[in-house]
């Protein structure tokens, strides 16, 4: 099925494959639609199964030859408005983002990523029409704001659940737009629209460079000492979100560029950025940008590189621990990731919907001691995709277990 649910390929094949043989199937052909991820379902039907459940496979298939969009996250419907223009992390999962009442001060919101909620409603000291345009976070946990001439720094204390501003530099533009900081040397890069990139530093010092292309938003990639910045141009999937790559070093634009195809249903127009390592997978390296979009505002993820991550012994754990690797609230794929204090020890995940009926469920028998995960594409027991809506799941891991919240959307 594409990313509408419609079925593109549907094929019976019937074979003779005795017990214990395989065999290599050609079920036809289909032309993908670059950007976006197809569901695949293979099932065996077979006269007389003892044991029908564990008959169906289930696999994404992602098809580009850009971005790809690994996430995404209305967060219009989670805050409740749509003039959101900057967006920053705090520790692993709390999702800073910057947005404007319009006709009263200005605000933060923090959404905590485990389970989508608001963790918090902070407000901003800006009283313009949109507030901080982008934010930025240095090498401690100081998040930026650009704002007209000035960047603000705030700091958030996820204990006393307080925001405080705590220092304020003049920047290189007016208003200063996109932003970005690189540890280390302590510069900040801007950019707004078309005026020229720029970088300046907390003791003054200014540099500018070539002219920008509708810039809005800006994050900085570590391991390549690299700008993207994010830009109100119209990509060749029709939507207003193009990242391209600048180079601190020559001052220059690369000639690299980033998009990718948006959440089926939903357009939008580039805003703030930032960059994140290790996001969902221990080797997903993604850009995080918002879109000023229709029918909402969300941010989305676009994976920047995959890292080769050389295998370590891994340790094992004391204790049984549970954790979302994904957000709850998603529309296609979410991962669970648990630890195995006992060598061989059998598990289970249950999903439930909202009437407590059973819509899915997968055993996992002689687990060996550690970390793992299991991941849950929507589907249901019978092969189908569930519809949007409030699910509940139960993971049991030898005695112990675990619930949690689960929130489809289209």
């Amino acid at each position: 099925t594409d990313p509408t649910d419609a079925v593109v390929l549907d094929t019976t094949i019937n074979t003779s494959t005795l017990v214990g043989e395989s065999d290599t199937l050609n079920f036809g052909q289909v032309d993908f639609m670059d950007g976006y991820d197809y569901d695949l379902m293979v099932a065996t039907l077979l006269s007389g199964d003892e044991n029908p459940s564990n008959d169906t496979i289930t696999q994404i298939t992602s098809c580009t030859s850009s971005g790809i969009l690994v996430w995404w996250l209305d967060v219009e419907a989670i805050i409740g408005n749509n003039r959101i223009l900057g967006c920053e992390l705090i520790g692993d999962h709390y999702l800073v983002l910057s947005y404007s009442n319009a006709t009263s001060y200005d605000s933060f919101a923090v959404i905590d990523l485990n389970d989508s909620t608001i963790a918090g409603l902070f407000q901003q000291n800006t009283t313009d029409v949109w507030g901080y345009r982008d934010l930025c976070k240095d090498a401690g946990d100081t998040i930026y704001g650009s704002y007209d001439a000035n960047i603000d720094g705030w700091v958030l204390d996820t204990v006393n659940w307080t925001m405080t501003q705590v220092n304020s530099y003049v920047g290189s533009d007016n208003p200063n737009r996109a932003l970005a900081f690189i540890p280390g040397v302590d510069v900040f890069y801007t950019g707004n629209f078309n005026n020229n990139i720029s970088w300046f530093d907390k003791w003054g010092n200014t540099y500018y460079g070539p002219e920008g292309n509708s810039i809005y938003g800006a994050a900085y990639d570590p391991y390549d000492n690299k700008i993207w910045y994010h830009a109100q141009v119209t990509n060749p999937f029709g939507w207003d979100c193009m990242f391209y790559e600048y180079d601190p070093v020559t001052y220059s634009f690369t000639g690299n560029e980033l998009f990718c195809a948006p959440p089926p249903g939903y357009t939008g127009t580039a805003g703030g950025a930032f960059y994140i390592g290790e996001f969902m997978e221990p080797y997903y390296l993604c850009l995080i940008g918002v879109a000023q979009g229709t029918p909402s505002d969300f941010v989305y993820a676009i994976l920047l590189r995959a890292l080769e991550v050389e295998e370590q012994p891994e340790e094992i754990p004391e204790n049984f621990s549970m954790r979302m690797l994904t957000p709850n609230i998603f529309n296609n794929t979410t991962v669970i990731q648990f630890s195995v204090p006992t060598e061989g020890t059998n598990c289970n995940l249950v999903v439930y919907d909202i009437s407590g009926r059973s819509v899915y469920s997968q055993i996992l028998s002689n687990v060996s001691a550690g970390i793992h995960t299991v991941t849950w594409n929507r589907i249901d027991i019978s092969g189908q995709k569930v519809s949007s809506g409030v699910y509940f799941f139960r993971l049991e891991v030898g005695e112990n277990s675990a619930r949690g919240k689960l929130i489809v959307t289209e």
